[in-house]
Protein backbone atom coordinates (compact mmCIF):
# COMPACT_ATOMS: atom_id res chain seq x y z
CA UNK A 1 0.00 0.00 0.00
CA UNK A 2 1.32 3.47 -0.86
CA UNK A 3 1.57 6.64 1.03
CA UNK A 4 -1.09 8.05 -0.71
CA UNK A 5 -3.87 4.89 -0.49
CA UNK A 6 -3.26 5.78 3.50
CA UNK A 7 -3.59 9.85 3.42
CA UNK A 8 -5.85 11.90 1.65
CA UNK A 9 -5.07 15.66 -0.15
CA UNK A 10 -7.55 17.67 0.67
CA UNK A 11 -6.11 21.38 -0.03
CA UNK A 12 -5.73 21.30 -3.72
CA UNK A 13 -6.18 24.69 -6.01
CA UNK A 14 -7.00 24.71 -9.80
CA UNK A 15 -7.02 27.42 -12.39
CA UNK A 16 -10.63 28.76 -10.54
CA UNK A 17 -8.24 30.75 -8.18
CA UNK A 18 -4.15 30.38 -8.42
CA UNK A 19 -3.66 26.99 -9.84
CA UNK A 20 -1.51 26.48 -12.85
CA UNK A 21 -3.66 23.37 -13.87
CA UNK A 22 -8.00 23.23 -14.63
CA UNK A 23 -9.95 20.75 -12.18
CA UNK A 24 -9.64 18.02 -14.95
CA UNK A 25 -5.72 18.07 -14.73
CA UNK A 26 -5.67 18.14 -11.35
CA UNK A 27 -8.07 15.21 -10.59
CA UNK A 28 -6.30 13.22 -13.39
CA UNK A 29 -2.98 13.68 -11.70
CA UNK A 30 -4.45 12.55 -8.61
CA UNK A 31 -6.50 9.72 -9.77
CA UNK A 32 -2.81 8.96 -11.22
CA UNK A 33 -1.10 8.82 -7.79
CA UNK A 34 -3.01 6.75 -6.59
CA UNK A 35 -5.03 8.74 -4.42
CA UNK A 36 -8.08 7.45 -2.59
CA UNK A 37 -9.69 11.21 -2.03
CA UNK A 38 -8.67 14.76 -2.47
CA UNK A 39 -10.69 17.92 -1.75
CA UNK A 40 -10.69 21.11 -4.43
CA UNK A 41 -10.04 24.18 -2.04
CA UNK A 42 -9.97 27.45 -4.25
CA UNK A 43 -9.24 30.58 -3.03
CA UNK A 44 -12.91 32.08 -1.82
CA UNK A 45 -14.28 35.77 -3.67
CA UNK A 46 -13.01 38.57 -1.73
CA UNK A 47 -14.23 41.76 -1.31
CA UNK A 48 -11.45 43.50 -2.76
CA UNK A 49 -9.14 43.22 -5.85
CA UNK A 50 -7.21 39.91 -5.69
CA UNK A 51 -5.89 38.06 -8.83
CA UNK A 52 -5.50 34.83 -6.59
CA UNK A 53 -9.27 34.06 -5.33
CA UNK A 54 -12.17 32.87 -7.55
CA UNK A 55 -13.97 36.12 -9.09
CA UNK A 56 -17.20 36.59 -7.14
CA UNK A 57 -18.76 35.79 -10.46
CA UNK A 58 -17.27 32.25 -11.21
CA UNK A 59 -18.23 31.04 -7.78
CA UNK A 60 -21.13 29.38 -8.91
CA UNK A 61 -19.60 27.95 -12.07
CA UNK A 62 -16.90 26.66 -9.74
CA UNK A 63 -18.96 24.84 -7.36
CA UNK A 64 -20.96 23.25 -10.04
CA UNK A 65 -17.78 21.95 -11.74
CA UNK A 66 -16.50 20.48 -8.86
CA UNK A 67 -19.63 18.71 -7.99
CA UNK A 68 -19.81 17.38 -11.71
CA UNK A 69 -15.68 16.20 -11.09
CA UNK A 70 -17.60 14.52 -8.11
CA UNK A 71 -20.12 12.48 -9.75
CA UNK A 72 -17.99 11.53 -12.78
CA UNK A 73 -14.73 10.22 -11.36
CA UNK A 74 -17.05 8.69 -8.21
CA UNK A 75 -15.84 5.38 -9.02
CA UNK A 76 -12.04 6.18 -9.20
CA UNK A 77 -11.23 9.03 -6.28
CA UNK A 78 -13.78 10.61 -3.76
CA UNK A 79 -13.87 14.01 -4.31
CA UNK A 80 -14.55 16.82 -1.46
CA UNK A 81 -16.21 20.07 -3.04
CA UNK A 82 -14.31 22.46 -0.75
CA UNK A 83 -12.96 25.87 -0.19
CA UNK A 84 -10.36 28.01 1.54
CA UNK A 85 -11.58 30.96 3.52
CA UNK A 86 -9.98 34.12 4.33
CA UNK A 87 -11.33 35.63 7.75
CA UNK A 88 -11.71 39.09 7.16
CA UNK A 89 -12.95 40.73 10.64
CA UNK A 90 -14.54 43.54 8.49
CA UNK A 91 -16.27 42.05 6.16
CA UNK A 92 -17.41 38.59 8.12
CA UNK A 93 -20.76 39.30 6.46
CA UNK A 94 -19.21 38.24 3.11
CA UNK A 95 -17.35 35.60 4.12
CA UNK A 96 -20.89 34.01 5.84
CA UNK A 97 -22.66 34.23 3.05
CA UNK A 98 -19.55 32.37 1.56
CA UNK A 99 -19.89 29.63 3.99
CA UNK A 100 -23.53 29.38 3.75
CA UNK A 101 -23.86 27.92 0.16
CA UNK A 102 -22.88 24.84 2.23
CA UNK A 103 -19.26 22.77 1.66
CA UNK A 104 -18.41 18.95 2.16
CA UNK A 105 -14.60 20.77 3.34
CA UNK A 106 -13.98 23.92 4.73
CA UNK A 107 -10.24 25.53 5.18
CA UNK A 108 -9.87 28.49 6.64
CA UNK A 109 -7.01 30.81 6.59
CA UNK A 110 -5.37 34.11 7.41
CA UNK A 111 -3.46 35.59 4.51
CA UNK A 112 -4.62 39.82 5.40
CA UNK A 113 -4.22 41.70 7.83
CA UNK A 114 -6.77 44.72 8.41
CA UNK A 115 -4.23 47.45 10.58
CA UNK A 116 -5.19 51.04 10.46
CA UNK A 117 -6.44 52.32 7.80
CA UNK A 118 -6.57 49.39 5.29
CA UNK A 119 -9.97 48.00 5.56
CA UNK A 120 -10.59 48.23 2.04
CA UNK A 121 -6.69 46.40 0.77
CA UNK A 122 -5.53 44.38 3.78
CA UNK A 123 -1.94 43.86 4.54
CA UNK A 124 -0.81 40.43 2.47
CA UNK A 125 1.08 38.37 5.24
CA UNK A 126 2.27 35.95 3.18
CA UNK A 127 3.88 37.73 0.14
CA UNK A 128 7.94 38.24 -0.41
CA UNK A 129 9.94 39.46 2.15
CA UNK A 130 10.16 42.61 0.49
CA UNK A 131 6.17 43.46 1.33
CA UNK A 132 6.46 41.62 3.89
CA UNK A 133 9.15 44.09 5.56
CA UNK A 134 6.63 47.00 4.26
CA UNK A 135 3.87 45.38 6.23
CA UNK A 136 5.95 44.60 9.48
CA UNK A 137 7.07 48.85 9.08
CA UNK A 138 4.10 50.29 8.34
CA UNK A 139 1.09 47.86 10.27
CA UNK A 140 3.31 47.18 13.22
CA UNK A 141 5.51 49.82 13.49
CA UNK A 142 8.36 47.68 13.25
CA UNK A 143 7.39 45.46 16.21
CA UNK A 144 7.09 41.84 15.51
CA UNK A 145 5.61 40.66 18.58
CA UNK A 146 2.73 43.07 17.93
CA UNK A 147 2.73 41.57 13.95
CA UNK A 148 2.58 38.23 15.50
CA UNK A 149 -0.01 39.15 18.06
CA UNK A 150 -2.39 40.39 15.47
CA UNK A 151 -1.79 37.08 13.37
CA UNK A 152 -2.77 34.96 15.90
CA UNK A 153 -5.57 36.72 17.57
CA UNK A 154 -6.68 36.26 13.70
CA UNK A 155 -6.24 33.04 13.64
CA UNK A 156 -7.92 32.07 16.95
CA UNK A 157 -11.08 34.67 15.81
CA UNK A 158 -11.57 32.58 12.53
CA UNK A 159 -11.49 29.12 14.87
CA UNK A 160 -13.86 30.40 16.73
CA UNK A 161 -16.44 31.75 14.19
CA UNK A 162 -17.42 27.80 13.87
CA UNK A 163 -16.96 28.16 10.32
CA UNK A 164 -14.29 25.90 9.24
CA UNK A 165 -13.73 21.82 9.19
CA UNK A 166 -9.39 22.35 9.12
CA UNK A 167 -6.93 25.56 10.12
CA UNK A 168 -4.42 25.92 7.46
CA UNK A 169 -1.34 26.77 7.34
CA UNK A 170 -1.52 27.95 11.05
CA UNK A 171 2.20 29.46 11.37
CA UNK A 172 2.05 31.12 7.85
CA UNK A 173 3.13 34.29 9.49
CA UNK A 174 6.51 32.63 9.80
CA UNK A 175 6.65 31.72 5.73
CA UNK A 176 9.86 34.54 5.52
CA UNK A 177 11.93 34.24 8.55
CA UNK A 178 14.67 32.59 7.06
CA UNK A 179 17.53 31.47 9.58
CA UNK A 180 14.74 33.44 12.23
CA UNK A 181 15.43 36.92 10.79
CA UNK A 182 12.19 38.36 12.03
CA UNK A 183 11.64 36.74 14.88
CA UNK A 184 12.99 33.06 17.09
CA UNK A 185 10.52 30.63 17.41
CA UNK A 186 11.69 29.08 20.72
CA UNK A 187 11.27 32.53 22.51
CA UNK A 188 8.59 31.79 24.80
CA UNK A 189 6.18 34.94 24.15
CA UNK A 190 6.27 33.52 20.10
CA UNK A 191 5.47 30.13 21.60
CA UNK A 192 2.76 30.85 24.03
CA UNK A 193 0.97 33.08 21.42
CA UNK A 194 0.81 29.24 19.43
CA UNK A 195 0.06 27.95 22.60
CA UNK A 196 -3.21 30.04 23.03
CA UNK A 197 -4.22 29.47 19.93
CA UNK A 198 -3.88 25.51 19.83
CA UNK A 199 -6.64 26.01 23.05
CA UNK A 200 -8.88 27.23 20.33
CA UNK A 201 -8.09 24.78 18.13
CA UNK A 202 -8.95 22.11 20.46
CA UNK A 203 -12.05 23.78 22.44
CA UNK A 204 -13.94 24.16 18.60
CA UNK A 205 -12.77 20.54 17.63
CA UNK A 206 -11.12 21.95 14.65
CA UNK A 207 -8.42 19.77 13.13
CA UNK A 208 -4.90 21.45 12.10
CA UNK A 209 -3.40 21.38 8.27
CA UNK A 210 0.14 19.69 7.94
CA UNK A 211 1.35 21.14 5.09
CA UNK A 212 3.87 20.70 2.88
CA UNK A 213 4.20 23.71 0.86
CA UNK A 214 6.55 25.70 3.41
CA UNK A 215 9.10 23.34 2.32
CA UNK A 216 9.57 25.43 -0.38
CA UNK A 217 9.15 28.60 0.64
CA UNK A 218 12.09 31.04 2.28
CA UNK A 219 11.29 29.09 5.65
CA UNK A 220 12.09 25.94 4.26
CA UNK A 221 9.78 23.93 6.63
CA UNK A 222 6.41 22.62 6.90
CA UNK A 223 3.56 24.51 8.24
CA UNK A 224 3.35 24.45 11.01
CA UNK A 225 7.13 23.43 12.79
CA UNK A 226 8.14 20.24 14.32
CA UNK A 227 7.37 21.51 17.87
CA UNK A 228 3.76 22.56 16.95
CA UNK A 229 3.15 19.18 15.39
CA UNK A 230 3.96 17.78 18.74
CA UNK A 231 1.68 20.23 20.53
CA UNK A 232 -1.07 18.93 18.72
CA UNK A 233 -0.19 15.05 18.72
CA UNK A 234 -0.03 15.66 22.69
CA UNK A 235 -3.23 17.73 22.80
CA UNK A 236 -5.49 15.21 20.89
CA UNK A 237 -5.89 17.63 17.94
CA UNK A 238 -6.33 15.91 14.47
CA UNK A 239 -3.96 16.43 11.72
CA UNK A 240 -4.36 16.23 8.40
CA UNK A 241 -1.53 15.89 6.32
CA UNK A 242 -1.96 18.31 2.75
CA UNK A 243 0.51 19.42 -0.15
CA UNK A 244 -1.58 23.15 -0.59
CA UNK A 245 -0.68 22.02 -4.32
CA UNK A 246 -1.00 24.82 -6.84
CA UNK A 247 -0.09 22.62 -9.87
CA UNK A 248 -0.05 18.81 -10.52
CA UNK A 249 3.70 17.93 -9.89
CA UNK A 250 2.68 18.71 -6.18
CA UNK A 251 0.18 16.67 -5.22
CA UNK A 252 0.81 14.41 -2.30
CA UNK A 253 4.28 16.71 -2.25
CA UNK A 254 6.56 15.28 0.23
CA UNK A 255 4.03 13.30 2.09
CA UNK A 256 6.62 10.19 3.15
CA UNK A 257 9.02 12.11 4.72
CA UNK A 258 6.21 12.94 7.16
CA UNK A 259 5.83 9.63 8.39
CA UNK A 260 8.52 9.38 10.73
CA UNK A 261 7.43 12.80 12.19
CA UNK A 262 3.92 11.87 12.95
CA UNK A 263 5.31 8.35 14.48
CA UNK A 264 3.26 6.08 11.69
CA UNK A 265 4.99 2.90 10.34
CA UNK A 266 4.40 2.70 6.65
CA UNK A 267 1.86 -0.07 5.94
CA UNK A 268 4.41 -1.64 3.70
CA UNK A 269 6.66 -3.09 6.81
CA UNK A 270 2.70 -4.52 8.04
CA UNK A 271 2.74 -1.99 11.29
CA UNK A 272 1.21 1.51 12.18
CA UNK A 273 0.63 2.72 15.12
CA UNK A 274 -2.48 3.16 16.29
CA UNK A 275 -2.82 6.27 18.68
CA UNK A 276 -1.28 8.44 15.64
CA UNK A 277 -3.91 6.68 13.52
CA UNK A 278 -6.57 8.07 15.68
CA UNK A 279 -5.41 11.71 15.88
CA UNK A 280 -4.39 12.06 12.30
CA UNK A 281 -8.20 12.57 10.43
CA UNK A 282 -7.95 9.71 7.17
CA UNK A 283 -11.63 9.80 7.18
CA UNK A 284 -14.15 10.91 4.83
CA UNK A 285 -16.27 13.47 6.23
CA UNK A 286 -19.72 12.17 5.07
CA UNK A 287 -21.29 14.93 2.41
CA UNK A 288 -24.36 16.54 4.70
CA UNK A 289 -23.47 15.28 7.87
CA UNK A 290 -20.45 17.21 8.70
CA UNK A 291 -19.30 20.19 11.05
CA UNK A 292 -22.32 21.90 12.04
CA UNK A 293 -22.15 25.72 11.27
CA UNK A 294 -23.72 28.46 13.21
CA UNK A 295 -24.30 31.01 10.44
CA UNK A 296 -25.10 33.61 12.67
CA UNK A 297 -22.90 36.45 12.10
CA UNK A 298 -20.64 37.09 14.59
CA UNK A 299 -19.20 40.32 15.41
CA UNK A 300 -15.99 39.70 16.67
CA UNK A 301 -14.02 43.20 17.22
CA UNK A 302 -10.99 43.89 15.21
CA UNK A 303 -7.79 42.54 17.36
CA UNK A 304 -6.41 45.45 18.84
CA UNK A 305 -2.77 45.29 19.03
CA UNK A 306 -0.61 43.30 21.35
CA UNK A 307 -3.74 41.25 22.33
CA UNK A 308 -2.78 37.95 21.31
CA UNK A 309 -4.15 36.35 24.05
CA UNK A 310 -7.69 37.59 23.39
CA UNK A 311 -10.33 35.15 23.03
CA UNK A 312 -11.47 37.14 20.02
CA UNK A 313 -11.81 36.12 17.89
CA UNK A 314 1.09 32.76 0.95
CA UNK A 315 -0.39 36.21 0.09
CA UNK A 316 0.18 35.72 -3.06
CA UNK A 317 3.38 35.65 -4.80
CA UNK A 318 2.14 36.41 -8.72
CA UNK A 319 -0.54 34.41 -10.14
CA UNK A 320 1.62 33.39 -12.69
CA UNK A 321 4.32 32.49 -10.52
CA UNK A 322 3.86 29.46 -7.64
CA UNK A 323 0.60 30.89 -6.68
CA UNK A 324 -0.53 31.08 -2.81
CA UNK A 325 0.60 28.83 0.27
Amino acid sequence: MSVNELLTDRHLHTTYSDGKNSLEEMVQAAIARGMQQIAITDHMPLPFSDECAIPKDRLLEYREAVLAAKKTYARQIDILLGIELDYLPQHLDWVQEIVALGWDWVMGSVHFLSIGDTVDQPYIVDYAENVFREVLEKGAQGDIRKLCADYYANVQALVQTGWIDCLSHIDLVKKNNRNNQFFNQNESWYQEMVREVLYVVKSFDVMVELNTAGLVKPCAEQYPSEWIIKQCLSRGIPLVLNSDAHCTEEIGREFERFLTLLDITSPASGERRSRDLTLINFSSPTVGEGRSRDLTLINFPSPASGEGTSTRGEHHESKKSTGNT
